[in-house]
């Protein structure tokens, strides 16, 4: 009888849950624990991207693939998948699932996820799913460990998507979970949450993340990464916390801002500002086009143009003489188109000014950060008015160099603290009321002066502009002091923070020292220990050798005492064989009484011994008849005796018998009674058996 397979009912009945609908049969998932078609649409959306970008069939692997729902849905799309789970029952319904559709790439394998995850670098995957399930692994493991294993296997350059739980949620695993749920998957160069589901287990939606090293994918758009990093520029270093995530891929510029930062550096604002601008910006400006913007409650993200070039930041520092006079015109060009809409930029600094790569003879400058562009007349840093911002930025570009972003920036914005013909301008735009002041009024009066071209300034020095140039040099001198001082505190703590780990390295050393010798003296007698041990070791060594000599030569006599018994066995199966042939043949069955024959007279002897003294009396009586009817007549004598000659004992009492003659008393057959035969009988007899001997003979 051979054992049936079981039915996908029977499969199914055997799961300890069923927890993703069964593919293709919707009579065996009306009791499913989650219906996962809103998650579908995010994976099918995210799988078409990747296969639009790699132009072939997607590799895919589903880590805790369940009873294989999405698995099925990506191989018809065309996609090879892998399907691992450590239930041996969804694998086993998986499979059979699979089998009811060959045409499919899907395969499925019993296994854990963490040596899936251990060993993913060796076989790279392009898409991989990790649905609601690193929960457990961060309770059996931790989140370290956790997140160790992501980044490794995040090497690989494929897409994951991974819904993550939080710790908010009311279940035993929840304690282990970071407060961030991102923070499992920091090790990726892009980070993004693409949604949030509810779950059976409570009311709290879990998020869904993309998390990549060599893809971005903002859907519906997608691309590779060519270079990312987190500080917009050198200066910043780190001043918004990882908070913001620039991108370069091809001819696009990503930004993705978390909107959980602290709200004084404004991410939300700041991008919707940015998109709001790129959407519908003033006319003349060379601006980046605007080709995707979202966002949800914890993040935003933004799409435009690439502009090549390098950060005027930088090329001040790389050519080290620049045409400043251009510069400056093309700055205060670009300010006047957006004050001719009513918008300022609120962070005129060097950073945020792109020298373009498409004009090699002159430097074609352009603004950045739009998201610093509104209606009002603010600049974020001191002095906050943009028109004196103006002139700081002009005194930077002519140093070359730009002050941090500190709370005290360089005082040099009066106009005696500048050169010609920037002094004549900033002493024009000084002469007139605040209210008055334009962007336009500086370009007019930096137009005139140029034309001029006097170097030499025509602004006289006053005594109270005096004053003004001397106290903001004292200003600088005092921001330099308290940088200095700054830097002398900073060393000071590192000095003291440098004593105390000193002290604490010359305690740890004593220690060590301590330990060291207490470690010594184990080291001295574990080699002692050792040196013993591996004279045992040799001992046991040989006892081994002779061991496995002895067990080779057994097993040489056993192979020996085999092949003896095969050979006999065969040979007693041939002897067998013949003596079953023997038996069967004719002659044997015709020689049948002849082996009887020298039995016979113990045969006999046993009957007449059964049969008592009156029976033997009568058969010596029949057989004297039957042999004095068989010597009477020669032919039968003779036949006879060349048959006693089978029976040597038989022959050799008849020969006695009837050749010595009958004694008075004595019994010729050893145990019966004398025959009661006359003696001239006998002499009779006894003549013809000689006769009958002679014939024979």
């Amino acid at each position: 009888m051979t054992d049936t397979l079981p039915t996908l009912a029977e499969l199914v009945a055997a799961l300890p849950e069923v927890y993703q609908p069964i593919h293709g049969h919707p009579e065996l998932s009306s009791s499913v624990s989650r219906t996962c078609s809103d998650r579908l649409d995010h994976v099918l959306m995210v799988h078409d991207l990747l296969h639009a970008l790699h132009g072939r069939p997607l590799r895919v692997l589903d880590l805790g693939c369940a009873q294989g729902y999405f698995c099925f849905r990506l191989a018809e799309r065309g996609a090879l998948v892998d399907g691992v789970d450590y239930l041996r029952e969804n694998i086993a319904l998986c499979s059979a699932l699979a089998a009811e559709r060959p045409t499919l790439a899907v395969s499925f394998r019993e296994g854990l996820i963490e040596d899936a995850l251990r060993t993913m670098a060796s076989k790279p995957y392009d898409l991989v799913l990790g649905l609601s399930v690193l929960h457990h692994l961060v309770h059996a493991h931790g989140a370290d460990q956790v997140r160790d294993w992501l980044a490794r296997a995040g090497q690989g350059g494929g897409v994951f998507i991974l819904e993550l739980a939080l710790g908010s949620e009311p279940l035993y695993w929840a304690p282990a979970l970071p407060e961030a749920p991102d923070s499992l998957i920091s090790g990726f160069a892009f980070v993004h949450e693409i949604a949030r589901h509810s779950t059976h287990l409570s009311s709290i939606e879990r998020p869904m993340f993309l998390a990549s090293n060599q893809y971005w994918l903002l859907p519906p758009l997608a691309g590779r990464i060519d270079s990312h990093f987190t500080d917009p520029h050198e200066l910043a270093r780190g001043y918004y916390g990882g908070s913001r995530r620039y991108y370069r891929s091809g001819e696009r510029f990503i930004k993705i801002f978390r909107y959980d930062a602290d709200p004084a550096l404004d991410n939300r604002g700041e991008l919707a500002r940015e998109a709001a601008f790129l959407e519908n910006p003033p006319a003349g400006l060379r601006l980046p086009a605007l080709q995707a913007f979202g966002e949800h409650e914890h993040q935003g993200w933004l799409v435009r143009e690439h502009l090549p070039g390098s950060l005027l930041l930088d090329r001040l520092r790389q050519v080290p003489t620049i045409d400043h006079r251009s510069v400056v015109r093309q700055i205060l060009e670009q300010l006047v188109l957006l004050e001719q809409s009513g918008l300022y930029h609120g962070d005129l600094r060097l950073w945020n000014l792109l020298v373009l790569d498409d004009d090699q003879e002159s430097e074609s400058v352009v603004l950045l950060d739009y998201g610093s562009i509104s209606h009002a007349q603010f600049d974020r840093a001191w002095p906050s008015d943009p028109y004196l911002a103006f002139f700081l930025l002009v005194h930077e570009i002519l140093i070359g160099e730009a002050s941090r972003p500190e709370p005290l920036r360089s005082a040099a914005m009066s106009p005696w603290g500048l050169p010609p013909p920037y002094r004549e301008c900033a002493a024009a735009l000084w002469g007139l009321p605040r209210d008055q002041w334009s962007f336009r009024f500086l370009l007019e009066r930096f137009g005139a002066a140029m034309s001029a071209g006097e170097e030499v300034s025509l602004v006289p020095l006053t005594a109270e502009s005096l004053w003004m140039r001397e106290m903001e040099r004292a200003m600088d001198i005092h921001t330099d002091c308290i940088r200095e001082l700054r830097w002398e505190r900073e060393q000071a703590v590192q000095g003291q923070h440098m004593e105390q780990q000193y002290a604490l390295l010359l305690v740890w050393s004593q220690e060590l020292e301590q330990n060291l010798a207490e470690k010594n003296g184990q080291i001295e007698q574990l080699e002692v220990l050792v040196q013993h041990l591996e004279a045992e070791m040799g001992a046991y060594r040989q006892q081994l050798q002779s061991a496995q000599d002895q067990w080779r030569s057994a097993q040489d006599q056993r192979q020996s005492a085999q092949e003896q018994w095969r050979s006999a066995e065969a040979r007693a199966g041939a002897a067998e064989d013949l003596v079953q042939l023997l038996r069967h043949s004719l002659s044997w069955r015709l020689t049948a009484p002849l082996r009887a024959l020298p039995t016979l007279p113990q045969r006999v002897r046993s009957i007449l011994r059964r049969a008592g003294h009156g029976w033997r009396q009568r058969f010596h009586a029949g057989l004297a008849a039957v042999i004095r009817y068989v010597l009477t007549r020669p032919w039968s004598a003779a036949l006879g005796f060349r048959l006693l000659r089978w029976a040597p004992s038989l022959h050799e009492r008849l020969r006695r018998l009837f050749l010595a003659g009958a004694r008075p008393g004595a019994t010729p057959l050893g145990e019966a009674a004398p025959l009661p035969a006359a003696p001239a009988q006998i002499e009779r007899l006894r003549r013809a058996l000689h006769a009958a001997a002679h014939r024979a003979d």
